[in-house]
């Protein structure tokens, strides 16, 4: 072991010593330059001034020029009246560059077309004026990537441009992998060509081998990996190399295929890729009746009523959720029976899971006013300026849940009033209109009514009193005739007869009788306390001019 550290050791300081050899030149004759803001061209100011910024920093990572602070070439840029992207023709750079005292300068832009980003530099000689070198380079993806390793490229283009390629001639090589952003990620390494120095073990980044095997590797993300940015998790499930076609090997994860030669020093830079977006929409109520989602795909797809919805039932925990979707946003819907529809927009990042909790609101029901005769009406909400005027028929539409007073008048009628309960159902309410000639016919025939049962009572008293003093008077007959049979002598049989019927006939009558005074007394406690408040009632609707109705 100590012995490995030792030749390590040498390794490092011989690399160091081959590095100042190579490198003299530079550190000794370092030319000066300045990089102007290149400019954008369907790109914003603020990011091809942050493209720049990035272009600048690899630049001087390389150590080939002393580079002039962007701010000192900004103030000079503001102090001749131009704009940092301004300064676009040679004749501004040389002009710039003899205020800065630098050699060289470097003019650009950085243009997009749909999602392609072209970076186009040039270095200019301030002595001459002429192009000492120009490059081109195409990026096709996102801006983020493109300042993350393209400007590097993009760097190394215009200085150097490709690298020689190296002769094989040593059968083992130097290899080292390393996560792009720094990231410490879990991989394993399988030989494609038997050699098993790896055994398929499991590293992490970063890390470097030295006296590897010539051939074939392939390098293979082993777990899925998350990082918190701003408070958010971001999730990547796969990783690709810079550069690089992915290829799926047999169990579909996405790996890097290396190929090492003799005496190469081979570096693997990796990118992790986002996950596919994930989304999660649930709502404020549980146990729906009849829920649906849906969400504009954008694409033809005969399987949903239009031909570009996604549709899905969602269960009665109220959510649904889905994954494997693109980025972008998404127009999103829930119907539900007795809510108001509910629209949002779902939009989707790689890495994220997007989640929406969708507040549904009670759709307010109807009220409809009818009445048997066409009238105005003013319905009064519990709210003092909720207040809604007009004819019958008429339905209002979305009322709040509540207790409303609704009036009802037309001339010659008697306003009728009552509370309507609402809510979330509609409402029908139907309203009889009374006239007061109606009313005072009913009125008129009460009294009618009452002169008809006086009427009957003076007969029924009378009547009755006849009947009972009838049925005295046959009493008094029959006890007398009692007397007279006790001594009858011949005609004896004759008087106890006429007894008979006497004592028969002098119930009757008094009962007859009794039955008349009764019926006497139910007719005037009629008139009392039916007839007489049912006419009290009506001329007091009458006079109030109102019929309060429950």
């Amino acid at each position: 072991m100590l012995g490995n550290f030792c030749v390590i050791s040498r390794m490092k300081r011989l690399w160091a010593i081959l590095t100042i050899v190579v490198c003299s030149p530079f550190i000794i004759a370092q030319e000066t330059i300045a990089v102007v803001d290149f400019d954008g061209k369907g790109v914003s100011v603020i990011e091809a001034s942050a493209l720049t910024d990035r272009f600048a920093s690899e630049l001087f990572n390389l150590g080939v020029y002393r580079l002039i602070e962007r701010e000192r070439v900004g103030e000079i840029l503001e102090e001749q009246g131009f704009q940092q992207s301004g300064c676009t023709t040679a004749e501004c750079a040389v002009e710039v560059g003899q205020l800065l005292g630098t050699e060289k300068i470097i003019t650009g832009s950085i243009s997009k077309v749909g999602n392609v980003f072209s970076v186009s530099s040039r270095i200019i000689s301030v002595e001459s004026g002429e192009i000492y070198k120009m490059s081109n380079y195409d990026y096709q993806g996102d801006i983020g990537q493109l300042l993350m390793t393209g400007m590097r490229i993009a760097v190394n283009k215009l200085i150097s441009g490709k690298a020689p390629k190296i002769i094989e001639t040593i059968k083992v090589a130097s290899l080292i992998i390393n996560e792009i952003e720094g990231r410490n990620i879990e991989f394993y390494i399988r030989s494609m060509n038997g050699d098993e120095s790896f055994n398929n073990g499991f590293y992490t980044t970063p890390i470097r081998f030295e006296n590897v095997s010539i051939g074939s590797y392939s390098i293979n993300m082993e777990n899925s990996y998350y990082e918190i940015e701003n408070g958010e998790r971001i999730n990547y499930n796969q990783f690709q190399s810079v550069g690089k076609k992915r290829i799926d090997d047999d169990v579909g994860v996405k790996v890097k295929w290396v190929e090492l030669k003799g005496g190469e020093i081979k570096e693997v830079n990796i990118n992790l890729i986002k996950s596919k977006p994930v989304w999660e929409v649930s709502t404020n109520v549980d146990g729906l009746d009849n829920p649906y989602i849906y969400i504009d795909t954008g694409k033809v797809d005969k399987e949903y009523p239009n031909g570009k919805y996604y549709r899905s039932y969602i269960s009665t925990l109220s959510s649904v959720s889905g994954s494997g979707w693109q980025s972008g946003s998404y127009k999103m819907f829930i119907d539900e029976t007795g809510y108001d529809l509910y629209s949002d927009t779902l939009v989707l990042e790689e890495g994220k899971v997007t989640k929406i909790k969708a507040n549904l609101i009670r759709t307010p029901g109807d009220i409809t006013i009818n009445s048997n005769q066409p009238a105005d009406f003013i319905l009064e909400g519990q709210n003092v300026e909720e207040e809604y005027t007009g004819k019958t028929s008429t339905t209002l539409k979305r009322l709040q849940p509540g207790t409303y007073k609704l009036s009802v008048q037309k001339d010659g009628f008697i306003t009728s009033r009552r509370e309507v309960k609402m809510d979330y159902a509609n409402e029908n309410v139907f309203v009889t209109l009374v006239s007061r000639d109606s009313l005072e016919q009913q009125i008129l025939s009460l009294e009618q009514q009452i002169l008809s049962l006086k009427r009957k009572q003076k007969m029924l008293s009378r009547g009755g009193l006849i009947l009972i003093a009838s049925g005295g008077l046959t009493w008094f007959l029959a006890e007398k005739n009692y007397e007279k049979y006790q001594t009858a002598g011949a005609d004896a049989d004759k008087v106890f007869s006429t007894v008979e019927t006497q004592d028969i006939l002098y119930p009757i009558f008094i009962s007859a009788g009794s039955i008349s005074l009764l019926s006497r007394l139910y007719f005037q406690l009629k008139i009392k306390n039916l007839i007489r408040p049912k006419i009290k009632n009506l001329n007091k609707i009458l006079d109030d001019g109102v019929i309060e109705e429950q």
